[in-house]
């Protein structure tokens, strides 16, 4: 399966890659190739559990240095789901928090779905999320939206979807909003729940002023301090949140409450946008062209622009840049992922490229050691995993032994690093025989949903 993306990815040149990381969804192209229906048995995960990164794990279990396997028929038994409801979508998020979606009556006019976060108790308690707030009115999540994606972020969460009555897209968020030192407004509900001090918004919320301005997001991306959202309709990458280290990409350093776009990427002629992918405090984002820009932080040279090693944590670019070393080399990206201060990039011939955290690359720098060609690239917090052609996934780390790799993220055994990319081998044949549905990566975790050909 992984191979017929890469192929289609190579004939259309990355016209509409996704937000998601997954696998069926990161088909690069717009009419991608008729695969097997599969239907999601399993989920193998790898990497930090201290938070219950999903219910079936007990709660004491800190690190899982392997990969665990953990039927979804045991989780649809903890939550109390018959098997009427099937598993839609599964995310990782980048602190330790998981969740789920589950759908009945998939595909019909008359689906609907239920959303499960287990996570960090502090900003979301583990739980049914079953309502929502429209304007200053509580109303159900299950029987208004249709769910199109789930986004995590290590404090915030946001929900893109659908309203089943007027088919109108929504974008919701719920969580951390920002405090003094960290700056307000990543959940781009504006100066009605500022306040003064730390906050928490318990249900999600409309997020209005996307369907006042005419621009709905099809994928929305949410970081530490910050969020950025990609929308077609006017073919602008908005952000929101805290402008501190340039990461809203508006030269200002000050804070947003509302999503605005990044007006210089507006000014650049004949170029759509495709993906957008957030790190700790930056951000890159994809064109159609197969070009890479970056803002934010840059003190790890997470920017891929070729800074010196000397870099103090100091350094950004509070506007985007181009990665020039694509353009120069004539070298069209397919993909982009960002970790928590490295990133990586995969082009439309299968190679992959990372720069930035410990790893000592100043600019993008094929990985060279790889057995095969990539055909899908996820980022954690000093880590990254590597989809080849056979469907076998690589791991491997950015030096030393810390964020997700003392915890295990690369699913090699072991709470150490290595920089040579390494073959997941324990998991079992259904991965390796071609039934993977989705790859998800987290900065402390991994998970590889599998299933069954129908």
């Amino acid at each position: 399966m992984l191979s017929s993306l890469l192929r289609a990815s190579r004939r259309t040149a990355c016209k509409n890659p996704s937000s998601s990381t997954s696998l069926l969804k990161s088909s690069l192209s717009t009419t991608p190739e008729v695969l097997p229906l599969i239907s999601p048995n399993a989920i193998y995960v790898w990497g930090s559990a201290a938070k219950s990164r999903l219910p079936t794990l007990a709660s004491e279990t800190s690190s899982i240095l392997s990969p665990r396997k953990i039927p979804i028929s045991a989780i649809n038994d903890d939550l109390g789901l018959d098997d009427s409801w099937s598993l839609k979508h599964y995310r990782v998020g980048k602190a330790d928090n998981t969740g789920l979606v589950f759908s009945q009556n998939s595909n019909t006019p008359d689906e609907i779905n239920r959303v499960f976060i287990y996570g960090d108790e502090k900003y979301n308690k583990s739980q049914e999320v079953t309502e929502y707030m429209s304007g200053e009115n509580k109303s159900s999540l299950t029987a208004d939206i249709l769910i199109e994606d789930l986004v995590l972020g290590p404090k915030s969460f946001g929900i893109l979807g659908k309203d089943k009555n007027t088919e109108k897209q929504k974008t919701l968020s719920w969580g951390y909003g920002g405090d003094p030192l960290n700056g307000y407004g990543q959940l781009g509900l504006g100066v009605t729940v500022q306040t003064d001090g730390n906050y928490n918004v318990n249900l999600p919320q409309e997020i209005t002023s996307l369907n006042e301005d005419e621009t709905p997001l099809t994928q929305l991306q949410i970081a530490s301090s910050h969020a950025v959202g990609l929308s077609p309709n006017s073919n602008e990458i908005l952000t929101v949140g805290s402008g501190q280290f340039g990461r809203l990409g508006n030269i200002d350093a000050i804070d947003q409450l509302y999503f605005e776009p990044v007006e210089m990427l507006s000014t650049l002629p004949n170029i759509t946008w495709t993906q957008i992918s957030v790190g700790h405090a930056f951000t890159l984002s994809l064109a159609d062209d197969g070009t890479v820009h970056g803002w934010g932080k840059n003190e790890a040279n997470q920017l891929g622009l070729g800074g010196g090693l000397s870099m103090d944590v100091y350094n950004m670019e509070n506007a985007p840049n181009v990665i020039e070393h694509f353009e120069m080399n004539d070298i069209h990206v397919a993909q982009i992922s960002c970790g928590y201060n490295h990133a990586a990039a995969l082009d439309v011939n299968g190679n992959v490229y990372v720069w930035g955290g410990k790893s000592g690359f100043l600019s993008p720098e094929v990985v060279t050691n790889l057995e095969e060609k990539a055909t899908w690239i996820g980022c954690g917090h000093n880590f990254t995993v590597v989809a080849g052609e056979s469907n076998a996934l690589y791991t491997f780390s950015h030096g030393g032994s810390s964020g997700g790799v003392k915890l295990g993220c690369l699913g090699h055994g072991s709470a150490s690093g290595d920089r040579t990319p390494m073959e997941v081998v324990s998991l079992d044949e259904s991965l390796i025989s071609g039934k993977v549905v989705d790859v998800q990566v987290g900065w402390t975790g991994v998970g590889v949903v599998v299933g069954e050909e129908e």
